[in-house]
């Protein structure tokens, strides 16, 4: 048998290690996003004193409940639009609210009334905010992109 050398164990110095990870892990921490926040612009009604505006009138007001929703507007500007009264529109086929029905009757509005940026959404109490989000989106935006209603005011169901 031969006489080999008997390994040494290495002494490994883990200092600059322990210090890297003391400065990395603080900064890492710092910069990581544990919340991610949007906002939607809103605007609360506000009182005019003077002349009324020259814009004819509209008050396109969309009124979310349990059983869908209803679309109504002022009396001459139903006229204009060939509606007979509010237009409402029940929850889709799969219980859930129609959203693209909103979004396709806010289109209509707009082709007659493209100067309007305004308008109501009234929730009812029993409504949770993520469809009140999603109604949101739905009267802003067209299907093809296009702005239809960003001046959101939230309003009140008495």
């Amino acid at each position: 048998m031969e006489n080999r050398p008997v390994p040494r164990p290495v002494d490994l110095d883990t200092m600059p290690f322990a210090g890297m990870m003391l400065l990395l892990i603080p900064m890492l921490l710092a910069s990581a996003q544990f919340a991610s926040i949007a906002t939607i612009d809103s605007t609360l009604p506000a009182t005019v004193v003077g002349p009324p505006a020259s814009k004819e009138p509209l008050n396109l007001t969309v009124a979310v409940h349990a059983t869908g929703f209803t679309v109504s507007a002022d009396e001459d500007a139903l006229a204009r639009l060939g509606w007979d009264g509010a237009r409402e529109l029940p929850l889709a086929s799969r219980g859930g609210y129609d959203f693209r029905g909103l979004t396709e009757l806010a289109s209509q509005v707009k082709a007659l009334y493209p100067s309007h940026d305004d308008l109501i959404l009234t929730p009812a109490d029993d409504v949770s905010f993520a469809v009140v989000v999603d109604a949101m989106d739905a009267t802003r935006t067209g299907p093809d992109g296009a702005e239809l209603f960003p001046g959101v005011l939230l309003g009140s169901v008495m």
